[in-house]
């Protein structure tokens, strides 16, 4: 026997380590018993993650799965349980190394380039078609252009090369710009258009939508011009049974879509439309940009993707049914589950939405059979099943934000998950005795009572989701919504009203279209009253923040770490029926430390992601970003000193800035000392309100009189943002210089007094000079502007220059090019920018041409030493 202190401390310590190590077994034996669904499904996500990142190695695989077995069979009794549970890991690692190696397979992708080519596509519908509002239905300058454009996805059977069609497999997404109300699921279809592949990220911070589509199993997409294009006919051979099935269902869900599409549209207007379709119907393809960014930034997106709210409600409703007409317990889970079903289909059967279909089947099962059913195994099985029917969906932001609402919600709301089923019913009977005793007062007290609980837990549940999902949502979306404890409170019973009333107007138009007009107003004003909301809360200083994405590692560590301390807590606590756990697991001094915790995290990933990316040695770095035809150039003098020369693209009218945002916050940028907006063509500065929105900017740079003109109504929305936000303008002329601390700004054009031409002879160009070497902006610079510049001092040659015009052959680029004599071109355009000629014309000096539709983003680097003191850098090429 040990003796003195080391002995004390032996024999102290000894029986306190063996009664941690015994209750860590026990919880461990009760959680492998009593929530195994979630066991399984975080194995099967280790299994698909091994894949997704090593890659999988059959002779591995085989080797983990024969020590399972092995260990099963012979190994220790305690552990054996487990070890028949490890086979899920390389079973959905080889069920991920299947899906991927399937779709990589697919033979449409052979015949997809690099830019869309004409083709003729022999396939089947296999998604009821959706319809949204045409990109360019707003644009001026298009006449008859259509205004509604058809969605739907097809599985390719054959396309057509030369004169003959060659078999192929494959899936894609067909897109034709007039409204096609006869298409339905499981009808063969010819397609005359364009074949394309799903363009990938072109500029840095740009997120990789390809990725986003082979979650849905799509390899490409169609474009259809006009309805002509789209030739119904019947299919040569019979499909299989499965086939038949799906179809038919498909077809019953889209006829279901339609006919509630057509009733709701009824009864709304242009404002409350959209969010109709996509609060009921998940039908979101109409929803337009600025309300999407308002419900983003109020933490209210959620309205636009249907989930497992949405189904709740649908849910109550059928219970409320079922008890309407007197139905026993089975009669009511027969009517709930169908109900489930059908919504599942009419919604288009998303993730979040079969997530939660899954959960309420397992609990309407458990009330057929009389068992309990434990919300967050229910989870684990929900999780299990979505990520076997398709392993990728392990990546989709919408599936992982749903799992954690959901997952804290439970957590949350729920006494230790672990307790038994004697404990339980002990705390049921008090809660019932409580709830007599606050019957027993006064009804006045007793209803404020249940009122101020009721928002108390309401802001409790929506501050706990808020908290939790609050790094995945700024590290994908780069937004904070603290106001969105506040907005999904107040939302909460419209958002009830609203898609209660429109299931009920849909329901009674189909028996009498006059029985849903008072359902179908309610449902009416009960949107515009959720988007006046949402507007408000959207407009609260502070209550939202833009701001550049945390580090991937540091959102990863914060998930895990709060997973450790879910598991970890409560080993150890007492599960006694004298001492019951409390029904809030967060006591107070935990929700110190949490949020003490919280608020560290925040702090440092605000400092990470906000911390500028050096600039190493280069004088100055520009990047212009791939915009399509239109321009937007980020230059940076130094780390602090960010300015952008234009920021827009054609076809923007609604003023998107998603593409130069990326950028910025790539940079961590989140100020720009000024904006410089060349002239007076929307495609140079239709993005400005969006980005005064999500960043400080110091000052608008304007060539004078630009913001004086008349007769540019796209300037109205462009001068109202300005004074929101209350930036100053001015104007630089030529003769203007600006030091900045590695380079000085020189205006080159135009004169002080405006010539007497079109906007683009009064471009405003920009000629940045560093040390020996330059750059020019020169706009959209074409006669007689071209010619004051050229009798203007000339520069040295050798520096690097943004074409004219986007590259047009028609804006005497050739003068320009002449009189600059510059070694290195980039091209800021579109489609008509790949035209050989253009290329061509940008070299008669010989220099090297860049050009943002082929080579994506590109970055220019000033030295003002070295040899080598131009560097050109291709996003496609070469990502930075």
């Amino acid at each position: 026997m040990d003796s003195g202190v080391d002995g004390s401390v032996r024999t102290t310590t000894l029986p306190m380590v063996r009664t941690i190590e015994r209750s860590l077994t026990q919880r461990g034996s009760r959680w492998l018993h009593r929530q195994p669904m979630v066991i399984l499904a975080v194995l099967a996500c280790v299994g698909i993650l091994l894949d997704r990142f090593v890659g999988i190695r059959w002779g591995v695989m085989s080797l983990w799965v024969i020590g399972s077995a092995v260990w099963t069979l012979w190994g220790p009794v305690r552990g054996r349980t487990f070890a028949a549970m490890l086979v899920v890991v390389p079973c959905f690692a080889m069920r991920h190394h299947l899906e991927t190696t399937r779709y990589d397979a697919a033979e449409l992708r052979q015949h997809i380039g690099d830019f869309s080519r004409p083709a003729i596509v022999q396939a089947v519908v296999d998604r009821p078609p959706t319809f949204r509002r045409h990109p360019l239905a707003d644009q001026r300058r298009l006449r008859n252009q259509p205004t509604m454009q058809t969605r739907f996805e097809v599985t390719v059977s054959a396309i057509r090369i030369g004169r003959a069609f060659r078999s192929t497999r494959g899936r894609a997404m067909v897109t034709v710009d007039q409204p096609l109300s006869d298409l339905r699921c499981g009808d063969a279809v010819t397609l005359l258009g364009e074949l394309s592949r799903f363009q990938p990220a072109s500029n840095p911070g740009q997120p990789d939508l390809q990725r986003v589509y082979r979650q849905r199993r799509l390899h490409g997409r169609i474009h259809v011009d006009d309805a002509a294009g789209v030739i119904t006919s019947a299919a040569d051979d019979k499909p299989a049974w499965w086939a038949a099935s799906r179809n038919w269902i498909g077809r019953f869900a889209g006829e279901l879509s339609r006919l509630g599409r057509q009733s709701l549209l009824r009864h709304t207007d242009a404002s409350s439309g959209p969010l109709a379709m996509a609060l009921i119907l998940g039908q979101r393809d109409n929803v337009d940009p600025l309300t999407r960014d308002q419900l983003l930034v109020t933490g209210t997106v959620h309205l636009l993707s249907v989930s497992g709210l949405h189904l709740a409600i649908v849910v109550v409703m059928a219970g409320w049914l079922a008890t309407f007409v007197g139905a026993r317990v089975r009669g009511r889970v027969v009517l709930i589950l169908l109900t489930c079903l059908v919504y599942t289909a009419v919604t288009g059967g998303r993730p979040p939405v079969v997530r939660a279909s899954i959960l309420v089947a397992v609990y309407a099962l458990s009330l057929w059979v009389q068992r309990p059913a434990v919300s967050i195994n229910s989870l684990g099985l929900a999780a299990l099943l979505l990520l076997l029917w398709n392993p990728t969906l392990i990546e989709s932001i919408g599936v992982q934000l749903s799992f954690i609402a959901v997952s804290t919600l439970i957590i949350c709301g729920s006494t230790d998950p672990l307790q038994s089923e004697a404990v339980r019913q002990e705390l049921s009977r008090e809660e019932q005795l409580d709830r007599l005793i606050e019957k027993s007062s006064p009804p006045i007290a007793y209803h404020a009572r249940r009122i101020s609980t009721g928002l108390r837990n309401a802001f409790a549940y929506s501050a706990a989701v808020t908290l939790v999902s609050a790094p995945l949502v700024w590290h994908q979306f780069h937004v904070i919504s603290p106001i969105s404890v506040l907005a999904n409170v107040l939302l909460g019973p419209w958002m009830f009203i609203a898609l209660a009333s429109g299931l009920v107007t849909i329901a009674l138009e189909q028996l009498w279209m006059p029985l849903g007009l008072p359902s179908g107003w309610i449902c009416h004003q009960t949107i515009l009253v959720m988007r006046w909301i949402v507007q408000r809360a959207a407009e609260i200083p502070g209550g939202h923040f833009w701001l550049p994405s945390p580090p991937t590692w540091c959102v990863v560590g914060f998930y895990v770490a709060l997973i450790v301390a879910v598991l970890s807590r409560g080993i150890g606590r007492s599960t006694n029926p004298i001492q019951p756990t409390p029904a809030n697991p967060l006591r107070r001094r935990s929700l110190v430390v949490a949020l003490s915790a919280w608020g560290l995290w925040v702090v440092m990933a605000w400092w990470l992601s906000t911390t500028p990316v050096p600039m190493n040695n280069a004088t100055t770095e520009s990047i212009f970003v791939d915009v399509g035809h239109g321009t937007a150039v980020v230059m940076r003098f130094d780390q602090d000193d960010v300015w952008l020369y234009d920021c827009g693209h054609l076809g923007n009218d609604l003023g998107e800035s998603h593409d130069i945002d990326g950028v910025l916050w790539s940079l961590g940028t989140t100020h720009l000392s000024g904006i410089v907006l060349s002239h007076a063509d929307s495609d140079h500065f239709n993005a400005l309100p969006s980005l005064l929105n999500r960043f400080d900017v110091d000052q608008i740079i304007t060539p004078p009189g630009m913001m004086d003109e008349p007769d540019e109504p796209a300037l109205l929305p462009i001068r109202a943002a300005i004074r929101r936000h209350r930036v100053p303008v001015k104007t630089w002329s030529v003769g203007d210089h600006h030091q900045r601390d590695r380079a000085d700004l020189v205006t080159l054009h135009p004169p002080k007094t405006r010539l007497a031409g079109s906007d683009n002879a009064n471009s405003l160009v920009l000629q940045i000079n560093a040390g020996s070497t330059w750059m020019m902006l020169p706009g959209d610079l074409e006669p007689p502007g071209t010619m004051t510049l050229v009798n203007g001092p000339r520069t040295s040659p050798g520096g690097v220059m943004m074409a004219p015009h986007h590259g047009s052959l028609a804006a005497d680029s050739d003068m320009v090019l002449r009189w600059a004599r510059p070694s290195k071109v980039v091209v800021s355009g579109g489609r008509r920018a790949l035209h050989p000629d253009v290329e061509n014309a940008m070299q008669l000096t010989g220099s090297d041409v860049a050009i943002t539709r082929r080579d994506a983003a590109v970055r220019v680097r000033l030295f003002s030493q070295g040899p080598d003191q131009i560097q050109i850098r291709r996003w496609n090429q070469n990502p930075w």
